[in-house]
């Protein structure tokens, strides 16, 4: 996760350009993997984070919008049902000096599990 870019002939001297930015991942389940439909969603989280020439990993420390606190943990969902599970990130960039406020929407394009099979998958079988 990376902030936006700076405007146009604007140069930072020194430390990288932080921006802060919000992300929520959304679940949603399917008994066909055609047919999709909400299930769950993540807390909203933000953090401070750098542009993509100077910063390489994202905050350790998370702001936890249901909280109200910031948070170093991770969330986890029960998967209850037999089927077909995907998930979805929204990207909320917050407006600064430097840069514009923006938004993004992207389905995961692939999980990662170690059996190999599985590593090109846009979805995961329960």
């Amino acid at each position: 996760m990376f902030a936006s870019p700076v405007q146009p002939r604007l140069d930072v001297i020194g430390n990288t350009h932080l921006q802060l930015v919000a992300y929520k991942i959304n679940l949603f389940y399917s008994t066909d993997a055609v047919n999709w439909s909400f299930d769950v969603t993540s807390p909203w989280r933000a953090g401070w984070v750098g542009d993509g020439l100077n910063s390489t990993s994202a905050p350790s420390d998370w702001w936890d919008y249901d909280r109200q606190a910031w948070v170093t943990d991770s969330f986890t969902w029960n998967m209850n049902l037999t089927g077909y599970y995907r998930a979805a990130i929204e990207f909320y960039w917050f407006a600064d000096d430097m840069s514009a406020s923006g938004y993004d929407y992207l389905w995961a394009d692939h999980f990662d599990y170690s059996a190999p099979s599985m590593a090109a998958q846009i979805y995961c079988a329960v």
